[in-house]
């Protein structure tokens, strides 16, 4: 059994290694297409007073996160509270960096369970969280592109959307027998339609946890909008969103470390057709994952090892 879970950890650490190979590869190279004596100078000539209000707008960009997940964990008068829902939101974002595609806000149910001791519960809701996180800025997305008549985003945002929406909207497509038979590979007895009920939410719940996502979007965007201002990049702030489904899927390339690098060269792409240059473009959606990802992450592997550190006791 060790030596099954020393080789499972070998290839989690080695598929860590190559995403990060392939990360700093992609910056390299978006790097060599730039001018560095340009990317100097800009970075010089930033606007660090808005840098420093981006900063501060990010713990409160996290709370209507941790709003929609309390909404749709707690539907069922669980008792999870607000104070620890945060600190595994900043779990998830640390592990964000550590498994493909973003799965880290999936993930951080594990240290829910061990913080909590609810485990379907956690994993479900994570899980449900997720989604709707996505049908929202997607939908959002499909909106704000169409109004701009980006019929690209527009179709393929509104695509997502109805994809991300099947869980969290419509429980009773799924084929529940097939998914329980799955579920017993990770637990001992479990049946389709207590499995149904994990994941059926109230009309109130989903407008509430949708509501809190369109929040929390908007504040995330805004923080975004705010580095392109530093940066003197000329745009509107709708049109970010228009974009944002797009920056969305380039960070869930699960080839990078949590989007590093497709990211940028999705920025760049996107920001070429409204003449921003490509040195401002990639300054900018660093800066965004430093702020945003990075800096919170950093926190989160403290939480992550606080609990770790409680369950050993």
């Amino acid at each position: 059994m060790e030596r099954e879970e020393r080789a499972s950890r070998s290839k989690r650490d080695w598929e860590r290694f190559v995403q990060l190979i392939i990360s700093i590869t992609v910056l390299f190279i978006l790097v060599k297409h730039t001018n560095v004596k340009l990317l100097v100078l800009t970075w010089r000539e930033v606007r660090f007073s808005y840098l420093i209000l981006a900063g501060l707008i990010v713990p409160f960009s996290i709370l209507p996160r941790v709003y929609r997940w309390g909404s749709i964990i707690n539907r069922e008068n669980k008792s999870v509270s607000l104070k620890d829902l945060y600190l595994l939101t900043l779990a998830g974002i640390s592990l964000n960096f550590l498994l493909p595609a973003n799965l880290g806000d999936i993930a951080r149910s594990y240290y829910g369970y061990k913080k909590t001791g609810l485990g379907e519960e956690m994993l479900t809701s994570s899980l449900v969280d997720k989604l709707i996180a996505l049908f929202s800025i997607f939908s959002i997305g499909a909106i704000a592109s169409f109004l701009y008549g980006l019929n690209p985003y527009t179709y393929l945002s509104l695509i997502l959307a109805v994809i991300f929406a099947v869980v969290p909207f419509f429980p009773n497509l799924l084929p529940w027998g097939l998914i329980e038979k799955a579920s017993l590979l990770f637990a001992d007895e479990t049946n389709a339609r207590q499995l149904r009920e994990q994941f059926t939410l109230s009309n109130k719940v989903k407008i509430m946890a949708i509501v809190w996502s369109v929040i929390g979007w908007s504040i995330t965007f805004l923080i975004f909008y705010i580095i392109c201002l530093a940066f003197s990049a000329s745009m509107k702030f709708t049109y970010v969103f228009a974009i944002a489904p797009m920056i969305i899927l380039a960070r869930l390339c699960p080839l990078t470390l949590s989007g590093l690098g497709t990211q940028e060269a999705m920025v760049m792409y996107l920001f070429r057709s409204i003449g921003v240059d490509g040195t401002n473009s990639l300054l900018i959606s660093m800066t965004f994952t430093f702020i945003v990802s990075i800096i919170p992450a950093f926190i989160g592997l403290f939480v992550i090892a606080n609990i770790h550190h409680s369950g050993d006791g």
